[in-house]
């Protein structure tokens, strides 16, 4: 019997890296379209690279259990914000391309909190209204416009997943990224430039472990939970902790005080929390903010990814 197919885009970055090893780990075969400069985050004898434009000659005429779609351009990999626009929305016109011709069973989105733009309230919901996006916000917002409109159009299930910071092996760009590997590396014999963070009291779930998402996508796969036309949904961890103290259990993890790497700033930023209870009314099974910490730190000190 043949195994399932998926087409992920990203694969050279963390999440969609991450979804293909891991589904391919699961023996699935993952065609994964790269740039010509890029190369796998995480290389597998069930991962199959193409460039985008010949993907269809990689599927032999078998439909694809889903394209899942990951690759972006983001302000952490590009500056010009005129471009991470257009790239995005050009990824996304040409998965809708993809599902007219390759009819997969289902697509999964994965999107991005920046959506909401200026948050104001202190608990973010999956119905809350963006405020002003940045342009990499309004690229996704305007993907996701474009490829619920396409899937609906052909009858395809869709999931859109709304990500905060999403760490483990491989994460970056993200403030708990930056604390995890500061406080991996920190060596007290190497002076080093201490980083400035804010709002040590605001309480912190905006974080989800790369294991959470790929348990949720496979339940996603597999399960009946998108026979629904277009899901749309907000992940996040539960039981929120003061920043200061997320930032200590961190540094502490590594046998680190967080006066050695760590500066508080007396300025604030907005700040909110992420309730993910949508989610949960759909299978996700959400860790607590600690435990979503502590799978991090085991991902990322795992060597089986690095094989």
């Amino acid at each position: 019997m043949k195994p399932s197919l998926l087409i992920v885009t990203g694969s050279s970055g963390f999440i969609g890296g991450r979804i293909s090893y891991y589904f391919a780990s699961l023996n699935y075969l993952v065609i994964a379209p790269l740039r010509s400069q890029s190369s796998l985050l995480l290389p597998h004898k069930n991962i199959i690279t193409t460039s985008y434009d010949l993907v269809g000659s990689c599927l032999n005429g078998v439909r694809p259990s889903a394209i899942i779609h990951c690759a972006a351009l983001t302000s952490a990999n590009a500056f010009d914000d005129d471009l991470i626009y257009s790239t995005n929305i050009q990824l996304a016109n040409l998965v809708t391309e993809w599902a007219g011709s390759f009819a997969p069973a289902k697509v999964v989105f994965l999107s991005t909190v920046s959506i909401y733009g200026n948050i104001r309230d202190n608990i973010l919901q999956v119905g809350t209204s963006p405020i002003s996006p940045n342009k990499y916000g309004l690229s996704k917002l305007a993907s996701e416009a474009l490829l619920t409109y396409r899937c609906i159009e052909l009858g395809i299930p869709i999931a859109i997943i709304r990500l905060p910071g999403t760490v483990g092996y491989g994460s970056h760009g993200n403030i708990i990224s930056k604390v995890f590997y500061a406080s991996m590396c920190y060596n007290p014999r190497t002076p080093t430039k201490k980083i400035v963070i804010s709002n040590p009291n605001s309480l912190f779930n905006n974080i989800v472990a790369i294991g959470s998402l790929l348990l949720f996508i496979r339940q996603l796969l597999s399960g009946s939970n998108m026979n629904l036309p277009v899901l749309l949904t907000l992940l996040s961890s539960t039981h929120p902790l003061p920043f200061k103290e997320v930032i200590e259990y961190i540094a502490s993890s590594f046998s680190v005080r967080h006066s050695d790497l760590f500066i508080w700033s007396e300025t604030t930023t907005t700040s909110f929390q992420i309730d993910c209870s949508h989610a949960e009314l759909l299978g996700y099974e959400p860790l607590s903010t600690k435990e979503s910490l502590d799978m991090v730190r085991s991902d990322i000190l795992n060597p089986y990814y690095r094989l």
